[in-house]
């Protein structure tokens, strides 16, 4: 009689099997991302490493973006002036050259001071309108932009100064002490009467009250230009109380 075997059916774990190989899976892809980065960093410095020879120090800076000089800057002037020179200052960077500049003629050069200062003196300027800027200049030749333009008129002229009221030698009533103070002058002047700034309009007309005493008065009225030129004039009259 023939004898009948037993065999034992082994089941096959698949969740082991996967753990493995997704183990795998990772620690592969960790080991790729490792040498991708080390592999870059070489290759993204190895510019930067042939620059360190001495044989490409001048195709290093060759490669270097240019920097431009920063503008410099002159300090405001008077748009009138009424002498005929004047200080002419500003800022820059430091130790630089600095050419200035009339009506696009270069008339001198300075040096800016340790803190980007600049200051050419006194400039003797020229009738009529006088425009400055100035450039600098580094020890390679290398210039910067123009500065800001600042434009000045020489103007020497003293302004027109024509009084209405009150006439020299005329005697004025009135019931009270009030007197009015008026004429003309030049656009953009100020006029002062008695030392009190007077009011003037559009058309260079001024006026002002004032309060004379009774007998003789003196009045006087100065009108100053925008350069600073001024005209003076002195008024007799006298004044009764009616």
């Amino acid at each position: 009689m023939a004898t009948k075997k037993n065999f034992k059916t082994t089941k096959f774990d698949h969740s082991e099997l996967y753990k493995k190989i997704f183990t795998r899976i990772g620690l592969i892809l960790l080991i790729l991302a490792l040498l991708y980065f080390c592999i870059f960093n070489i290759f993204s410095n190895i510019d930067n490493f042939w620059k360190l020879i001495p044989g490409n120090k001048n195709q290093a800076i060759a490669t270097q973006k240019e920097i431009p000089l920063q503008k410099p800057y002159i300090n405001n002037l008077p748009d009138s002036y009424n002498k005929e020179k004047i200080d002419i200052q500003g800022i820059t960077i430091p130790n630089v050259k600095v050419k200035l500049f009339l009506n696009s003629q270069s008339i001198e050069d300075t040096l800016s001071d340790s803190t980007g200062s600049f200051n050419f003196g006194q400039i003797t300027i020229q009738p009529g309108i006088n425009s400055f800027y100035v450039i600098v200049e580094d020890n390679k030749g290398k210039k910067s932009d123009k500065s800001n333009i600042e434009e000045i008129k020489f103007d020497k002229e003293k302004p027109p100064l024509n009084i209405d009221t009150p006439k020299n030698g005329e005697t004025y009533k009135a019931r009270v002490r009030t007197l009015k103070v008026e004429g003309k002058t030049e656009l953009e002047a100020t006029v002062r009467v008695n030392g009190i700034l007077a009011s003037i309009d559009f058309e260079g007309r001024f006026f002002t009250t004032i309060s004379p005493e009774a007998g003789n008065n003196e009045v006087i009225i100065i009108a100053t230009d925008r350069a600073g030129n001024e005209t003076k004039e002195i008024v007799n009259y006298s004044f009764e109380e009616e």
